[in-house]
């Protein structure tokens, strides 16, 4: 797994955005967020978590999440 960031943190928008490149078979654990954030996940190549290429999604990582084979956030309410 490979992360590059687009934008780094501007604390006046609350907003960072990285590139993230999950190698097939990749195994992915991410621990909770803050309340309040929202994490944004579009497809560029290939698939992830049942999304295809140019999908995306949404949601608040508000409990740990894990990508693949399953995520958590997706699957219970999308993490709130």
């Amino acid at each position: 797994m490979t992360v590059m960031p687009l934008f780094a943190f501007d604390p006046g928008l609350g907003f960072e955005m990285f590139v993230i490149d999950l190698p097939q078979g990749t195994f992915s654990e991410s621990p909770a967020h803050a309340p309040g954030i929202v994490e944004h996940v579009v497809v560029i190549e290939g698939s992830w978590n049942s999304r295809s290429r140019g999908s995306g999604t949404a949601w608040k990582p508000a409990m740990p999440c894990a990508s693949p084979p399953t995520n958590p956030c997706l699957s219970q309410s999308r993490c709130g």
